[in-house]
């Protein structure tokens, strides 16, 4: 999950991205925690890991000025 209004910014890094999921400036957390439910739940189906690490970052938090995006 990722701001596509700022990223990926070159070819390597797309083509390096397995589960592209666009956001846009300003998503809120409704929408966001819509996306990341249905595409985790999609990549299980196909993804059967035996350990996960879920990496949310900070820059997608409200304020942040670097994923401009309205998580709480």
């Amino acid at each position: 999950m990722f701001n596509a209004e700022i990223y990926p910014g070159d070819g390597e890094a797309a083509m390096a991205i397995d589960c592209s999921i666009p956001l846009l400036s300003g998503e809120t957390d409704q929408p966001y925690l819509s996306k990341l439910r249905s595409n985790l739940t999609k990549s299980f189906a196909t993804f059967k890991p035996q350990f996960l690490l879920f990496n949310a970052g900070t820059d997608c938090l409200r304020g942040d000025p670097l994923g401009r995006l309205d998580i709480s």
